[in-house]
Order: C-alpha cells, then structure tokens, then sequence
C-alpha cells in the first residue's frame, strides 16, 4: 500500500531496512503469486479459469461465511456485561468502529470503496457501531453515541476528550 512507497525509501536511507531484506520479501511474494498461477496466461489456469467476478461474494459464500463467523466467536469470561442491555445508554468508541474497510483486511472479493459503508452491496458488511445501533433499536433501546477517539496512525490526541465524554454520559 502506500505505507511502503511514503517510508520505505526513508527507512532505507537511515537503515532501518537494508536491500538485502527488501529483496528477500519481493522473492517470496513473487514466489508465492508464480506458484498462484497469477501470471500464467487464462488457457493455462485449468479448473478456475472460467471463475470471475460474478462468482465473488455468492449469497451461498455470504452464508457460509457469517455461519463461520457465528460459531468462532469466543467468550472468555462475562462479568454481567453480557447479553446488553438495550434500554441502556452505549457508547461506542474507537476509529474503527464504523470502518467497513479495516473488517475487510487487505484480502477480500468484494471492492472497497473506503472505511465508511460504501462497499460493493454483495459484502453486506456490518460495522460493529451498525450492529449495535441495530440491536438496541429493535428493542426500542436509545441510539448508541459513537466518538472516533483517536486514530491507530497518528499521535493526535484531539479525539480523546470526545471519546471520554461519551464513554462518560
């Protein structure tokens, strides 16, 4: 991404990478991509060659993936927190709460369009501020108050405050 094309390069004139490193991980990637068939030309990709776009992000792989979800989520230890209560007031904080992007990870068959929830229709992606503000509004519960609070690249602190307070009230 372009973490890598605004740092690398400085990184490597105060040696904080060497060469050398950067040209062992460029071997293994491509090493991985040549073994992925991705530079082999269509008539040579045999069973997936006639896999496109329209089979990304199926209703049946939709399905499938929200049934995997359901089942590996863990629960190590509830102090009473759980099941919420949706009569009560929730606050939600933290720059990643509302981002469909940061859930999608850097692999995924449906397009990003950014953080917020403009996505391709097919990924049906809930933010966790979307799932909570649908949880309590089916139980007539009021809407949860969502602060940014700070972000996980920057050393700004101007959130901080927003997020206490509604952490607070």
């Amino acid at each position: 991404g372009s973490t890598y094309i605004s740092h690398l390069n400085g990184s490597l004139a105060m040696g904080l990478v060497n060469l050398s490193s950067i040209d062992k991980a460029a071997e293994r990637l491509f090493k991985s991509r040549i073994s992925l068939g991705m530079f082999d030309p269509r008539d040579r990709l045999g069973p997936l060659a006639h896999l496109g776009e329209e089979h990304l992000a199926t209703p049946e792989h939709l399905a499938l993936a929200l049934e995997l979800a359901i089942e590996s989520q863990v629960l190590l230890r509830n102090d009473g927190l759980l099941p919420l209560d949706p009569r009560k007031k929730l606050a939600v904080v933290g720059p990643n709460a509302n981002s469909t992007g940061v859930l999608m990870g850097n692999y995924y068959g449906c397009s990003a369009a950014g953080t917020t929830a403009e996505l391709d229709p097919r990924c049906n992606i809930t933010t966790p501020l979307a799932g909570l503000t649908t949880y309590v509004s089916a139980h007539s519960g009021p809407t949860p108050v969502y602060a940014r609070g700070v972000d996980v690249d920057s050393n700004s602190t101007s959130g901080i405050e927003a997020a206490v307070t509604a952490a607070k009230d």
